[in-house]
């Protein structure tokens, strides 16, 4: 999430201190990009090695089910 209006219910002081810069978030995505991943995390809220096993395992299921569904 990247710092802009979305909290300013909370009050802009408190809100806008939630997220990452947009600039940073432009940064770190574009670099996942130019390094040719297809799956980007930017500020995970859990380490990224751990976030990215659990994204590839969700994709393994996924095209595993989907080899499962395609034979039928």
């Amino acid at each position: 999430m990247v710092v802009g209006e979305l909290h300013d219910y909370m009050t802009p002081e408190v809100g806008r201190k939630i997220g990452m810069p947009l600039d940073q978030f432009i940064d770190e995505a574009f670099a996942g990009l130019q390094a040719g991943k297809d799956q980007v995390v930017v500020g995970s809220i859990a380490d990224e090695k751990t976030f990215y096993e659990v994204l590839n395992n969700r994709r393994a299921m996924f095209e595993t089910l989907s080899k499962l569904l395609g034979s039928v």
